[in-house]
């Protein structure tokens, strides 16, 4: 096997031998004296010596571009036009001094010079025209082999949108063909240059499409479709070109591929080519690229971009973006074609090219298309099959949205039509208003049910007819504060001349709470009854102070007038304490709330008591709260529970239903082989208002799991303004999803518009549940932002706060405690620092990266301290640790913080190595204008400076700068300082 036998090379070789050639060309033409020696890098073996022969082919084709008044930069077959194509300028050029092919055809000027072969402009003397003229590189046999295969498919195609073949011959130099001239330039100049309309877009990739369907029904298969391979003339008509890697589908190319080896351009490949799989080669392999294509025309951008690892991982593990994700004025049907076209799975793409140029001369015709856009939840169908475990998680937090909303935001409205004998307040928030100004419509209609349920009592027993009187007496007060909606009651009763807006829903829960006191302080009954629903409804409102407020008063007015030996009132009392419970567990106080639903639990059984709306409310919590506590079997039986009796006392389609059936299903993933989304899409789609935000927030979940961070975030943008305006600013589940939708701006890089939004969560949820766990860990990660910010007096706090709740929950706040190292050291607290930092080491984790970080932080404090002795010791055990890791954390973080370590030892070789490796994984996780890779990029460049390397600290600073100015407030102090840097690396220069 010869050295330059491709076989006798990986993929990835093959792969860095293009990226390398390319690179090199790109450079050469900024530069001609560029040396390819320094393209070989550290290669050893038959792969040095492939590279160094396609190096030195390249450079004798670019030194012989380089002596033309006007070279050209060329992929494949691609020309622009000529200075002048009159018959005298051919005649100027044969009598000058040139090669000469076949005897017949002057080679005057290279176009081109690629992986497989060299393009030039030639003159055909015989038919005297310009033509184009291809050769294979002489040294290549894998590459003449394709060169005699690429001659062979092209003259078997005759197409006005495929490049013709001419001729095609063999002379002492070896084998060449000629193809017609196409005087323009490629698409792939082209679009460098221009933006495509959508119009336009579609009449272009119509055209290349028809071209592709001819080559189809031909038999051939081009497999390397792209921008560099197809010209557009003058005319703007487009030509498909250099089929060297076009393959016959019907019957295999005999021994140019197997099975393994990756052909093509990584970018426009289909999922089945970037994995080798010959087998599945055909023509939906280029509908594929051809879909590529059009995202491109339409968009400007590629669907997967990054290294060539990364495209392959992404074509192999994540769908291709909408179109209209990143351009929303593009039409649906262009959006669909695109989509149809990228699908993954062959059999779901578009049959057939002529399929393609069929669909796209129907959008150009105002016709409507045939293929339908894929639905939101087949596409998380798509994911969820590549991505179970992730699935689960995203139906388990919209399953876990849906519940609260159903359920928990339910309870948060007064019934205006009537009063159920526990009077609980399951309104939807939406309605509230409108529940409260159709009241007084329905006042004569709701004063006829109080006296039919009053005839009704006085025809049954006393406990009856107290129920009723009870009901009666509830109605008539709710009723009459329900007339404060009533724009005309409301100026009577205030006694104002003009007409003002009528309160809403939590001042009409105030104005109840106050009147109750006092209105109705000789009716024990109804007014325990009110408080403990009016405080249910302020708990749903996130006003759980208010809540236990009332709950408590209704407790004392009970026990003051003496009514606990009635069973009625015992079950009152009851509900009382299991509303207690419901607000411990919003407020994430989870063992209280576990303490007061055991103590319901048991007096419920105990009493022998039978209501079995309240049994179902409570089992349903139990399991809500078993599920919380990753107690799943538990909260089966209290889900199945629940379950059962919803189903046979409410409708099929109730919130209460499906709240119950949800959560059965959630409590059970843990035994389920196969997670489906399109059954929990189903069970939660509805047309009330939760269940479509729940359902948005099911396909918003499945978006992110797809990569599409920028449509993710706009779904999840509207979600939270759908929960605002019909929740409180400080309902718990708008404050979650504030503070989730802040997490994913974080992960977008929008650090703009997160860190108000995590302000905000954390300013309320310090009002309405200071105990809950997420405002620590939301404070850790506020407070980390802070610090990077340089917000020293901000961060403590932050840190201060999450430390004193780990310590209540006997608990230890690590990223608390770092923070305060670097806090206290800052601000000239040397020994605060240290002792914060001895905490750190004395509990630092068993990961050695770690523990060699907290000795590092350690030997800061101490050299503070002005302790020499001290922080020399704590910094060799932060380098003999650091040295000891096995196995470096693929975390960034980490990463730059064992690359700091080292530079403190003295070496910034392992230093920049470690920083390099914790870009590359920021780039790979991150949006590339994300801050966190600036931070990479920034510490990096510090490492290079210290190493001499100015131009690449210079360049990598820039770079960080451009990416904070876009993410970051004009306040950071990050801003200040990269600009000062720059300033003074160039003073260096």
């Amino acid at each position: 096997m010869s050295s330059t036998d491709p076989n006798s090379l990986t993929t990835n070789e093959l792969l860095e031998l293009e990226r390398t050639c390319d690179r090199f060309e790109a450079d050469f033409r900024q530069d001609p004296t560029v040396d390819p020696l320094h393209y070989l890098g550290e290669s050893e073996g038959a792969f040095r010596e492939r590279m160094q022969v396609e190096l030195a082919n390249l450079l004798s084709g670019l030194k012989q571009s380089h002596l033309s008044t006007a070279p050209l930069t060329f992929r494949g077959m691609a020309t622009r036009s000529a200075t002048s194509n009159t018959l005298s300028d051919a005649c100027m050029r044969r009598s000058s001094k040139v090669t000469l092919r076949g005897n017949r055809f002057e080679l005057h000027e290279q176009l081109g010079s690629g992986g497989a072969g060299t393009v030039w402009r030639a003159f055909d003397r015989h038919l005297i025209r310009w033509v184009a003229l291809k050769s294979p590189h002489e040294s290549s046999t894998i590459d003449t082999a394709r060169f005699l295969n690429e001659a062979r498919t092209v003259a078997r195609l005759q197409h006005p949108h495929i490049v013709r073949l001419l001729d095609a011959g063999q002379d002492e130099l070896g084998y060449f063909m000629v193809s017609e001239l196409v005087e323009g330039t490629s698409l792939a100049d082209r679009l460098k240059q221009v933006a495509y309309s959508p119009r336009e877009a579609a009449t272009l990739a119509a055209s290349i499409a028809d071209g592709l369907a001819y080559a189809h029904r031909m038999g051939i298969v081009h497999r390397d479709l792209k921008p560099h391979n197809i010209l557009i003339d003058k005319e703007n008509t487009p030509f498909i070109s250099d089929f060297g890697l076009a393959r016959e589908w019907i019957r295999n190319a005999e021994g140019l591929t197997v099975d393994g080896q990756i052909i093509g351009t990584p970018a426009f490949m289909a999922p089945e080519q970037a994995q080798g799989e010959l087998g599945k080669i055909e023509p939906r392999t280029d509908i594929y690229a051809m879909g590529v294509i059009l995202f491109q025309l339409l968009t400007g951008e590629l669907p997967f971009r990054g290294n060539v690892d990364s495209i392959l991982h992404q074509l192999t593990h994540s769908d291709a973006p909408n179109v209209r994700s990143l351009v929303p004025k593009i039409p649906v049907e262009l959006d669909t074609i695109c989509g149809k076209c990228l699908e993954k799975i062959p059999a779901q793409r578009l049959v057939s090219a002529d399929m393609l140029r069929d669909e796209l001369l129907r959008f150009l015709q105002d016709q409507p298309i045939h293929l339908r856009p894929t639905s939101s939840i087949d596409r998380l169908g798509k994911w969820a099959r590549r991505n179970p475990g992730l699935a689960k998680v995203g139906v388990l937090a919209a399953s876990l949205i849906f519940l609260v909303v159903t359920v928990s935001i339910g309870s948060a409205i007064i019934v205006a039509q009537g009063w159920e004998r526990e009077f609980r307040l399951r309104v939807e928030t939406e309605v509230a208003k409108q529940a409260a100004e159709r009241a007084i419509e329905n006042e004569s209609e709701a004063r006829k049910q109080a006296v039919a349920a009053q005839a009704s009592a006085e025809r049954s027993s006393k406990l009856s007819q107290e129920e009723a009187l009870l009901s009666q007496q509830s109605l008539k007060f709710l009723e009459s504060v329900l007339q404060a909606t009533d724009p005309v009651t409301w100026v009577l009763g205030s006694q104002q001349s003009t007409l003002r807006e009528a309160p809403k829903l939590p001042e009409l829960l105030d104005i109840a709470a106050d009147r109750i006191t006092t209105e109705l302080e000789n009716q024990p009954r109804v007014q325990t009854r009110l408080l403990d629903s009016i405080a249910n409804s302020y708990r749903g409102l996130g006003r759980f102070d208010d809540a236990i407020r009332l709950l408590e008063m209704s407790k004392m007015i009970r026990k003051a007038a003496g009514l606990q030996g009635d069973p009625a009132v015992r079950a009152e009392a009851m509900r009382n304490q299991f509303y207690r419970g419901i607000v411990h567990q919003d407020r994430g106080e989870l063992a209280q709330a576990d303490r007061q639903y055991s103590l319901v639990l048991e007096e419920y059984r105990s009493q022998g008591m039978e209501d079995l709306q309240f049994e179902a409310d409570l089992e349903f919590q139990l399991g809500w709260l078993r599920n919380t506590q990753a107690r799943n079997q538990e909260a089966q039986r209290h889900f199945q529970r629940s379950f059962d009796i919803r189903q046979q006392n409410a409708p099929r389609e109730s919130g209460a239903v499906k709240a119950a059936e949800i959560g059965l299903q959630i409590s059970q993933t843990l035994q389920l082989d196969e997670f489906s989304i399109q059954e929990i899409g189903n069970l939660i789609r509805g047309n009330d208002l939760y269940s479509r935000i729940a359902f948005d927030y099911l396909v918003m979940k499945g978006i992110l799991g797809l990569g599409n961070l920028q449509e993710a975030s706009l779904r999840y943008k509207k979600i939270v303004e759908q929960l605002r305006q019909v929740l409180s600013d400080d309902h718990p589940i708008y404050l979650l999803a504030l503070g989730e939708y802040a997490d994913l701006l974080w992960k977008k890089g929008d650090f703009c518009s997160a860190l108000p939004c995590i302000q905000t969560v954390i300013a309320s949820a310090e009002k309405i549940a200071p105990g809950h766990v997420k405002l620590r860990v939301a404070r850790e990660k506020f407070g980390m932002e802070l610090l990077r910010a340089q917000r020293f007096e901000e961060a403590e706090e932050q840190f201060t706060k999450a430390i004193e709740f780990a310590r209540r929950q006997d608990g230890f706040s690590e990223a608390s405690h770092e923070g305060m190292v670097w806090v206290c050291l800052t601000i000239g607290r040397p020994v605060d620092s240290r002792d914060y930092a001895k905490q750190l080491v004395e509990r630092s984790s068993v990961e050695p990266y770690r523990a060699a970080w907290y000795h590092y932080a350690l030997a800061r404090a101490e050299a503070g301290c002005g302790n020499v002795e001290g922080a020399s010791i704590a910094d060799a055990n932060a380098l003999r640790l650091a040295q000891s890791v096995a196995e470096i954390p693929e975390n960034p973080l980490w990463l730059e913080r064992l690359s700091n370590i080292y530079v403190n030892g003295g070496n910034f070789v392992r230093s920049e190595e470690l920083l390099r490796k914790a870009v590359d994984l920021e780039r790979k996780n991150h949006p590339f204008d994300h801050p966190w890779v600036a931070d990479r990029m920034s510490t990096l460049a510090a490492v290079l400076a210290k190493l001499d390397r100015r131009d690449e600290s210079l360049a990598l600073w820039k770079e960080s700068l451009g990416i904070r100015e876009r993410s970051l407030p004009a306040t950071d102090i990050r801003l200040k300082q990269n600009r000062e840097l720059i300033e003074q690396a160039l003073e260096a220069h």
